[in-house]
């Protein structure tokens, strides 16, 4: 609560709100910070919108979902931003792109 009074935006808390997922896509157009608490999320995100995703340092690991060549894929959010967190492919996958930016 502390941070949200702080800041003049939305703030969404992943995953005690909801999924990683599903704040990225609910976010409106621009202005709102995700913080994603520590723990290994799977995923392949697209953000296509101005949001910050911010993590709580090594113990928050973003890994790419099976069968996605990439866990974001950024088109369109020109100032989307993607801090404090570990990406990575899975195991199996030992070189990939954890993050692709299409436009932005």
């Amino acid at each position: 609560e502390e941070l949200r009074s702080r800041l003049q935006t939305e703030v969404v808390i992943v995953p005690e709100e909801c999924s990683l997922r599903n704040a990225v896509k609910r976010a409106p157009s621009s202005g709102v910070l995700i913080v994603v608490l520590p723990g290994t999320y799977t995923e392949a995100l697209v953000i296509d919108k101005t949001v910050a995703l911010e993590g709580c340092g090594p113990e928050t690991v973003l890994v790419a979902k099976d069968g996605f060549p990439a866990v974001c894929f950024v088109s369109g959010g020109e100032h989307a931003s993607i801090r404090n967190m570990k990406l990575r492919q899975p195991s199996k996958r030992p070189v990939a792109t954890c993050v692709s930016v299409v436009a932005g």
